[in-house]
C-alpha cells in the first residue's frame, strides 16, 4: 500500500509515524540486534551432538 503527498500531509497533522525496524531472524527467532542473533546462532551450533547418531550400546553376550 502506497501513501499519496495528501495522506502524508495529513498523517503529519495528526502526529502519526510510521518507522521501519530491521530485525534479524534465526529460525524461529527474531532478534533486534544482529549480535544477538549471532551469539544465539554460534551457541545452537556449538550445542549440537556432532555425531547425532550415537553408537548402539553393546550387549555383552
Amino acid at each position: 500500500m502506497t501513501t499519496t503527498g495528501k495522506e502524508t500531509a495529513h498523517q503529519l497533522e495528526l502526529g502519526i509515524t510510521c518507522e521501519t525496524v530491521e530485525v534479524y531472524r534465526y529460525k524461529t527467532h527474531v532478534y533486534q540486534k544482529l549480535s544477538d542473533a549471532l551469539k544465539y546462532a554460534e551457541i545452537d551450533i556449538l550445542s549440537d551432538d556432532p555425531d547425532p547418531e550415537a553408537p548402539a550400546e553393546k550387549s555383552i553376550t
